[in-house]
């Protein structure tokens, strides 16, 4: 089951699911957003699908508290111990989905970390398309075995971002339907795969593409904003609070 598609949101950030003003709205100011997403969520309840990592078992389904990674591996931060300015971006969060998911209320534990994430996010929300973004982090996430950003990424791109389950399904493995978006999500890929190490022949696919040198640029540092969020969700083991991704694999 995968919840209904919806036309993107202008005003969420480069991971799609951050408000772009997250440090800087008024709380509450789109109390009717979150009232909407919270009925999308309670709709898509019980179709929760967990993405595991390749480690020889098959994909599981399992409600936010039970599972493999029911209890996450750091320590959520009671809501009267975060600092006032982190639970302003928290609030504003949970104004735009409806619900605040697990890994921000985690990273608030450290308000610095959570401003550089949101930063970062929100100035990279500049550099490419929003469905680029979706593919590149569907991409990246699921080279990373990141289970927690699949099912992240898998929802927010298909709630706000447009996109069909078949691109989905395709930017997972490094593709989509609209071949210059392909060209971006393996690339992307590819830089993860190889560290960086990319091959001459694999710059210039990307390059005849269509993407010049300075969106080449982009693409390398909208996955090394993934690249973050993946691997402090891998740490964590951070538990599946959203409607999840089916396991695909990488290759092929």
């Amino acid at each position: 089951m995968r919840c209904p598609g919806g036309e993107e949101d202008p005003e969420l950030g480069a991971d799609g699911v951050t408000p772009r003003n997250a440090g800087h709205q008024a709380p509450g100011a789109t109390d009717a957003t979150g009232q909407v997403a919270a009925s999308r969520a309670k709709a898509c309840d019980g179709a929760l699908k967990h993405y595991e990592p390749d480690m020889g078992s098959t994909t599981t389904t399992h409600t936010p508290t039970g599972g493999r990674f029911a209890v996450s591996r750091l320590n959520l931060p009671p809501r009267e111990d975060v600092p006032a300015g982190a639970q302003q971006i928290l609030d504003n969060v949970g104004a735009q989905l409806g619900f605040v998911p697990n890994m921000f209320k985690t990273i608030a534990s450290n308000p610095a970390v959570l401003e550089v994430v949101t930063t970062l996010q929100g100035t990279l929300s500049r550099v490419l398309d929003a469905k680029t973004r979706h593919s590149i982090a569907l991409a990246v996430s699921q080279a990373n075995g990141c289970s927690y950003c699949l099912a992240m990424h898998t929802y927010v791109a298909t709630e706000f971002g447009g996109l069909s389950g078949e691109d989905i399904e395709l930017g997972r493995v490094g593709s989509s339907v609209d071949p210059k978006r392909a060209a971006a999500a393996r690339f992307a890929q590819r830089v993860v795969e190889s560290r960086g190490q990319v091959s001459d022949a694999e710059l210039a696919g990307v390059r005849g593409a269509g993407y010049t040198d300075p969106q080449i640029l982009a693409i390398v540092a909208v996955t090394v904003q993934f690249l973050l969020t993946n691997f402090i969700n891998n740490v964590n083991q951070t538990n599946v609070d959203i409607p999840g991704a089916s396991s695909v694999g990488t290759s092929g």
